[in-house]
């Protein structure tokens, strides 16, 4: 499948007939030179969206290298939900994203496209581009999309004009790396300030957005603005790794893959794996119960820890290997500032291994590059592993102080192993998390700094840090 157009649909039954005299003509146009599939997602609408989309569409003849799907949501979850939810089912190399009112008009599709050239991963349209323009909306609807756009650009990227526009093109990587959690209509913003983040191209396709014709605009103001401001606090906070951290009524805090919840048994292992405290979520007790248990997280490869005595280890295959001295530290690359002070018990827990005691080689889990060449490898069964793209070394929380530049002979040492590929989000895989219940009345803890004191002023729950272990 070549090309895949994604329309996410909410109380729409208004806009049949402008679909099928306004999108359907493009398509058959794009797909004289390519498959395509165009995937409508009903969220849940009340109105006989579902009924009308599929009855008046599949009657339409189509060429064939054209091919409809229709999903849908039980109930209403929101346009952050329906975007995942068209973008899981989506087989495109290339995936266009549009509003089903033609706000965006579908014949700009093929110039959308023409925008995504190769050094390009996203496509957004961009109405606040000087070069673009607005028309007939209504103002409310402006305050909203222009002052987030103001805003992003101060703290994303300033080149872009606009970061709320649904209408943009995707390349196939980015949907299957960039995760994004919010199920409202802040989730394409976020997508593509994460995607930003992790390194992605973003171009801007100047164009006019035009006033909806026929029903109502979905967005609820209030609601949007306030998850902006929430999303706005984060962005200026350092970028975590991927995954689902779950919290109960007690202390324990757990990672949540493959199915199943692993026990992070000591601070000193969850911040060795690059997570904050402020990924946490609270769940209730009974949601945890319901999933499996796998076996508890250890330090990651590559991890410095030190405790009482002041001797520094590197943890390796579940074993510390104390290392000789200063000398050999600081001759091997490694920054004082990695090392983290663990309790004696946690220290106790891991068998002592052998002590590393010489220059000539980095062990296991260590990040290394040379001086004359950008590209990060990590060390893994003595392979080198490279990291081919910067979203996926930020995937895995690792951070760039981490890395050690060595000799070119002493990488030559280590025979080259597969890339490391992007660590997927929990969402990426396995969907939206519909079945976890946020508790309302979690604890208070003192909150760490002001960042986090102004995170919860637009929250309803209290921020989880640094719980106890």
């Amino acid at each position: 499948m070549d090309l895949s157009i994604v329309i996410p649909c909410y109380n729409e039954v208004d806009n049949v007939t402008k679909i099928q005299t306004e999108l359907f003509p493009v398509v058959h146009q794009l797909a004289q030179t390519q498959a395509v599939e165009v995937i409508f997602v009903d969220d849940g609408s009340r109105d006989g969206t579902w009924q009308a989309f599929t009855t008046a569409f599949q009657q339409v003849d189509q060429p064939p290298n054209v091919t409809l799907k229709f999903e849908r949501h039980p109930v209403n979850r929101g346009l952050g939900a329906a975007i995942r939810t068209g973008l899981a089912a989506a087989g495109g190399d290339i995936i266009v994203t549009t509003d089903s009112d033609g706000t965006y008009k579908f014949s700009e599709i093929p110039t959308l496209l023409s925008y995504l050239t190769p050094d390009v991963d996203i496509v957004t349209a961009s109405p606040y581009h000087p070069q673009g323009g607005i028309k007939n909306v209504p103002k409310y609807r402006l305050i909203l999309s222009q002052g987030a756009s103001a805003l992003y650009r101060i703290l994303a990227r300033w080149n872009i004009h606009t970061y709320t526009a649904l209408f943009r093109a995707y390349r196939r990587q980015v949907a299957d790396d960039v995760p994004f959690e919010s199920n409202g209509f802040l989730g394409g913003t976020e997508l593509m300030i994460n995607a930003i983040r992790m390194g992605y191209t973003v171009a801007e396709y100047p164009t006019v957005l035009h006033s909806r014709v026929n029903g109502t605009s979905k967005a609820k103001l209030a609601r949007t603005i306030k998850s902006h401001l929430r999303f706005q606090l984060q962005v200026v906070l350092p970028w975590h790794p991927y995954g689902m951290l779950l919290q109960g009524s007690n202390d324990n805090v757990y990672l949540y893959t493959n199915f199943q919840k692993r026990l992070f048994p000591s601070a000193g292992v969850f911040l060795s794996h690059g997570y904050a405290w402020n990924q946490i979520i609270r769940v209730s007790d009974q949601y945890l119960a319901q999933l499996d248990t796998g076996l508890p997280m250890t330090f990651r490869e590559g991890t410095l820890v030190t405790g009482a005595d002041k001797t520094v280890y590197w943890v390796e295959h579940g074993q510390k290997r104390p290392i000789k001295s200063a000398e050999i530290f600081e001759g091997l690359g490694l920054r004082w500032e990695n090392v983290l002070t663990v309790p004696p018990e946690v220290l106790d827990s891991l068998e002592t291994g052998p002590e590393i005691n010489s220059l000539e080689r980095h062990p296991d889990g260590a990040l290394l590059k040379t001086a004359g060449d950008e590209t990060v490898f990590r060390l893994e069964n003595g392979q080198k592993r490279p990291f081919n793209t910067v979203q996926a070394f930020l995937s895995w929380g690792h951070t760039w102080e981490q890395v050690v530049t060595v000799g070119p002979g002493e990488l030559q040492l280590y025979p080259t192993g597969l890339p490391v590929v992007p660590q997927k989000s929990f969402y990426g895989e396995y969907g939206d998390v519909t079945g976890i219940k946020i508790e309302g009345q979690a604890r208070t803890r003192p909150l760490a700094n002001l960042g986090t004191a102004i995170h919860t002023l637009f929250s309803k729950r209290p921020l989880q840090i640094k719980p106890k272990f």
